[in-house]
């Protein structure tokens, strides 16, 4: 990877460079086999100079393949909503599963 490939540069933050690279995101991994982009948005500075918190909120795809040993794992995580932004149509055709402890299933963002 090159380093103009790990450079994101946002709007915000047009006046700096962020920088990502592979070691970043392995520490912010739950290390849950079945969900391998789970990931810890806690650590990462915000264009204000604050850090978000860890273990508040998390990032992830594919929740509908979700077996027992991972829906403990994510409970363990404390999460406890999940905001699906899948359309209505891929939410038909591949439904999510949420942990025990996020009650009513996943908000929808998109119709």
């Amino acid at each position: 990877m090159t380093e103009q490939e790990r450079t994101l540069e946002t709007p915000a933050a047009s006046d700096r460079n962020l920088q990502c690279d592979a070691i970043d995101a392995l520490e912010h991994s739950a290390h849950i086999d079945a969900l391998p982009n789970l990931h810890d948005l806690g650590g990462y500075q915000t264009d204000d100079g604050q850090v978000v918190r860890s273990g508040l909120a998390w990032r992830s795809d594919q929740l509908m393949s979700l077996q027992d040993d991972a829906l403990d794992a994510c409970a363990r995580l404390g999460i406890r909503t999940v905001y699906d932004l899948r359309t209505s149509a891929e939410r038909d055709t591949w439904p999510d599963v949420t942990p025990a402890n996020a009650p009513g299933g996943p908000r929808h963002a998109c119709r």
